[in-house]
Order: C-alpha cells, then sequence, then structure tokens
C-alpha cells in the first residue's frame, strides 16, 4: 500500500479531482498451485479500511 495522488483514470470512476490523495494497494494470494487472485484497488482520503478475525 502506498499514498499518492490519483491518475485521470481513477479520479473519473471516484469522482475525485486529478491528483486528489488516494491510498493505492495490490493484493496476491496464492496457494501450492500458483496465483489464485491478483488485485489492484485505490481507495480516496476519509475512507475507513478494516479487517474482522473470527477467532
Amino acid at each position: 500500500m502506498h499514498a499518492r495522488e490519483c491518475d485521470a483514470r481513477e479520479a473519473s470512476a471516484l469522482g475525485l479531482r486529478l491528483g486528489a490523495p488516494v491510498l493505492g494497494g495490490a493484493h496476491r494470494w496464492s496457494d501450492d498451485e500458483g496465483v489464485i487472485e491478483f488485485g489492484l484497488w485505490v481507495v480516496p482520503t476519509r475512507v475507513t479500511i478494516g479487517y474482522q478475525y473470527d477467532a
């Protein structure tokens, strides 16, 4: 994850001004056979990210 300025495509999709601050990230999930999922994502400011873990 890293903070950066959004590009034109992201600004249009998220309704932001070009260059607005965002948090960008990538994830890759894999198992013994290889990659299952790869994703890129962008989150604008004032959005909370949380994870729920079950014991």
